[in-house]
């Protein structure tokens, strides 16, 4: 059996490979030391990635896979994207955010673009790290009773990849976007509790969202309604 040291205590994110063989994990200790590592499913056994075990770098705060499960995207506190080829180590910065702090990273889903959700903006890009939008979600995005979280905590891609799905500012909003354009092209709003969880159906023309008063709902696209 592999541990995780003490060192590298704190798990903040995970996530499982698209062809389901690898799980990468990210810690982060005292000190500002970071450790990412890829745990190989049926040895159960960890390798750290592109020297990230115990580096001096600023926290990670989200790491997600590509499709092709060959590269991993990161972001954290230093407002860097990084990209890490997991079969050599080698790590890329490929954008710097335009804010200090990246609360999620994403890729899309056909792993031609890449999502950096700060604590103002939702910044879609290239694999090269290039600006195609920068989404600013209107009506501003603070809530009375919930001041500090400001970003989207919620953000799911759409199948294809043609739409974001943004939510969890306290007042239940949903926002659906299109991921080329950054348009808004509706807003549910009849959720009474914020959204703590979303995800699409597999014809992308559902959103399921789960909301903090223990409700589900499912949101259909096409009629703009639940």
């Amino acid at each position: 059996m592999s541990v995780l040291t003490r060192s590298a205590a704190g798990l903040v994110d995970r996530e499982r490979s698209a062809d389901r063989s690898l799980v990468a994990a990210c810690a982060n200790a005292f000190g500002k030391r970071t450790a990412l590592f890829v745990i190989v499913v049926a040895a159960l056994a960890f390798t750290a990635v592109g020297g990230c075990a115990e580096s001096p770098w600023s926290q990670l705060k989200s790491i997600a896979w590509s499709p092709d499960s060959k590269h991993l995207l990161s972001g954290g506190y230093d407002g860097e994207v990084r990209v890490r080829d997991v079969a050599t180590g080698k790590s890329t910065i490929v954008h710097r955010s335009r804010t200090p702090f990246i609360n999620t990273v994403r890729w899309s889903p056909d792993g031609q673009r890449l999502l950096a959700v700060t604590d103002q903006t939702v910044e879609l890009l290239d694999t090269h790290g290039n600006e195609i939008v920068v989404i600013v979600p209107s009506p501003p995005l603070q809530h009375e009773a919930f001041p500090v979280f400001e970003f989207p905590i919620q953000i799911a891609f759409s199948p294809m990849g043609e739409r974001l799905a943004l939510a969890g500012w306290g007042d239940g909003r949903v926002l659906i976007v299109d991921a080329r354009s950054g348009r808004t092209e509706r807003v549910f709003k009849d959720i009474p509790e914020s959204v703590s969880s979303i995800a699409w159906a597999p014809n992308g023309k559902q959103l399921v969202a789960g909301a903090w008063d223990q409700t589900v709902r499912i949101l259909d696209m096409e009629a703009g309604k639940e």
